[in-house]
């Protein structure tokens, strides 16, 4: 099976994105592209085939962590703007919430600035 018939099953059966999918096709498209300079049609979409499938793992992997990351930090503000208190020890989110993009000699957390 070609790496495009694999791609539309896989977005037939509901176990791939389109978008996906398209960005993995056109990889596969440049790859095989590339590698028919250097070696028979055969062999230059089996290669593209496995380098398209490591590249996308890569990517989606790293689309992962990065959204992980979000996450983190998105608790991380949640969690400075619950703790933070004005010089009178009450809340103030609003407060807390300037303090993440400058400075403020209240808050005990970094900002963007510093």
């Amino acid at each position: 099976m070609s790496m495009k018939d694999c791609l539309a099953r896989g977005v037939t059966a509901g176990e791939l994105d389109a978008g996906r999918a398209q960005e993995a096709s056109t990889l596969f498209d440049e790859l095989e592209a590339e590698y028919q300079g250097r070696m028979g049609p055969g062999a230059a979409a089996a290669q593209a085939a496995r380098d398209t499938a490591a590249i996308m793992r890569h990517r989606i992997a790293l689309k992962r962590r990065q959204t992980l990351l979000q996450i983190r930090a998105a608790q991380q503000i949640r969690a400075n703007i619950g703790r933070y208190r004005d010089a009178h020890g009450r809340p103030d989110p609003g407060a807390a919430s300037l303090a993440h993009l400058d400075f403020d000699e209240l808050a005990s957390f970094g900002n963007v600035t510093r």
